[in-house]
């Protein structure tokens, strides 16, 4: 997908394979690289920790977690753009910090 952001995967859903397809990206991404992990409310979405969830809730709270668990030490940057619909496009963008 080529967006303002240059050239941009694009994750297919918040699904209990979410957090392999991020990883399977980071690993084979160039720095400079974007991907889009969500799409929606994420915090909506995500719905009350103290609550019951259901299983797509706990894999998108799951996804979201390893994405900023990557923020946190560097090795990515996060943004967001809204989108018409009210909704949002969350990306993750790698650095090159801390690449091994």
């Amino acid at each position: 997908m080529n967006t303002l952001f240059g050239t941009v995967d694009k994750a297919p859903s918040a699904s209990p394979t979410a957090i392999d397809k991020l990883r399977e990206w980071f690993f084979a991404a160039e720095p400079g690289a974007s991907y889009i992990y969500y799409i929606g409310n994420l915090a909506a979405d995500r719905g009350d920790p103290s609550a019951r969830r259901s299983m797509i809730q706990i894999a998108l709270s799951k996804l979201a977690n390893e994405v900023l668990g990557l923020a946190r030490s560097g090795q990515v940057t996060l943004s967001q753009r809204r989108l018409r619909n009210g909704g949002y496009e969350y990306i993750v963008t790698k650095t090159g910090e801390n690449d091994e």
